[in-house]
């Protein structure tokens, strides 16, 4: 759905360019280019859809869809998972949030944030509690930044 907003909006805005004669018949090529690599872009790019932790196999799944719903699974050990939660910014400009980040043997997997890929606040905190209570151990990664806080723990 988001794939045919995004391919509407810019077949509009070139059909506008065309139309006004902002986008000469020198310069369609070019501008076609750009319109199919920007909508191909859009197409493939995944975003972490969900977690799942199996218990009954120590393993956490991390899923991943794009536009075209096409899904990337991948899984990993339980036993090898930390986890670090604290409150930052994502962005320059962006509120401050509780952010979640998933590691594998010291290096991040996966960076869980309300508000990016459909996730929300309860959301993120729900999957952290989750993770404590599954025994996945918290990684210390220095004092620089503020612990967040677990609800219910």
């Amino acid at each position: 759905m988001h794939l045919l907003l995004f391919f509407v909006f810019f077949l509009s805005i070139f059909l506008t360019g065309l139309l006004t004669k902002r986008i000469t018949l020198n310069t369609w090529p070019i501008a076609t280019t750009f319109f199919f690599a920007i909508c191909f872009y859009s197409a493939i790019l995944h975003q972490l859809t969900r977690v799942e932790i199996d218990s009954e196999k120590n393993e956490l799944s991390l899923m991943k869809t794009n536009s075209l719903e096409f899904k990337k699974i991948a899984k990993y050990p339980l036993k090898e998972i930390q986890f670090t939660y604290k409150v930052g910014k994502p962005g320059r400009y962006a509120r401050i949030r509780n952010i979640c980040r998933l590691y594998l043997r010291d290096k991040q997997i996966a960076a869980i944030i309300p508000d990016y890929d459909g996730w929300t606040d309860a959301s993120v905190d729900d999957l952290v509690s989750n993770l404590v209570s599954y025994g996945v151990t918290k990684k210390f990664i220095g004092y620089s930044s503020k612990d967040a806080k677990i609800n219910g723990l």
